[in-house]
């Protein structure tokens, strides 16, 4: 399962946005050259022909449907992972207990969303239920029947930091994501204060880019998700 992690974020959290923009052609964007140009930092102790033979089993198994082997899809890869580490429980998703550190270790880099809502989008498909529950909780807590008995019990917590205990980082994310012009100010402020201390590039394979040429084009991939979603032509208006 290890290579399988590594895998995923590879493909989800280490990858350029520039470079996902500029390859319209999915083959273009994931492919064994590029894989193996960008995995030798993620799988830092491979060799090159063990790198290739992640490449490999992706393209061969972690890159089709769990339980369709014909039906192809890179989103698959998050499938073969959430199927032996979630369950559903309550309509609400709950970590597998042994493999609570794997499912930490991952999460932390590509966030619990993403594995979730993929995980019930697959169970979904296969059982054709249309979900109207969304929300669980932004942390998954785990299958430990144990622990939650222990926990009913209650749990004493002295320590706080202010804004520090709920979801801050998302609910920033929605509000940017909804209104980014909004922040113009904002971002301008920022970079007036970040140039003293580092230099900023927006190069396409620069690591410190600014923060609002980032949340821009963080908008257009939402927004192009959402046109392929809805099946919607690319100039075509969008009303919402």
């Amino acid at each position: 399962m290890d290579n399988l992690r590594k895998s995923i974020r590879l493909l989800f959290a280490d990858y350029c946005s520039d470079f996902i923009l500029s390859e319209k052609d999915l083959n273009d964007y994931i492919n064994e050259q590029n894989f193996l140009e960008r995995g030798f930092r993620t799988f830092s102790n491979y060799s090159l022909d063990e790198i290739l033979n992640v490449y490999q089993k992706l393209d061969s198994d972690w890159f089709h449907d769990v339980h369709q082997e014909k039906n192809k899809n890179y989103f698959h890869v998050l499938n073969h992972f959430t199927a032996k580490v979630l369950v559903e429980q309550d309509l609400e998703p709950f970590v597998v207990y042994e493999h609570l550190l794997k499912w930490r270790e991952l999460s932390y880099y590509i966030g619990e969303d993403i594995l979730t809502t993929s995980f019930f989008a697959c169970l979904d498909n296969r059982s054709r239920r249309k979900r109207d529950f969304f929300a669980w909780r932004a942390t998954a807590f785990s299958d430990n029947k144990r622990l939650h008995q222990l926990l009913k019990k209650g749990l004493a917590e002295n320590h706080f930091h202010l804004k520090g205990s709920g979801p801050v980082f998302d609910l920033s994310w929605i509000n940017i994501m909804n209104h980014p012009t909004s922040f113009e100010k904002a971002f301008d402020d920022l970079k007036k204060e970040i140039s003293l201390l580092t230099k900023t590039s927006n190069a396409s394979q620069s690591s410190k880019k600014e923060l609002k040429i980032l949340v821009y084009k963080a908008v257009y991939i939402r927004y192009e998700l959402f046109r392929l979603i809805n099946k919607i032509k690319e100039g075509e208006k969008v009303y919402y």
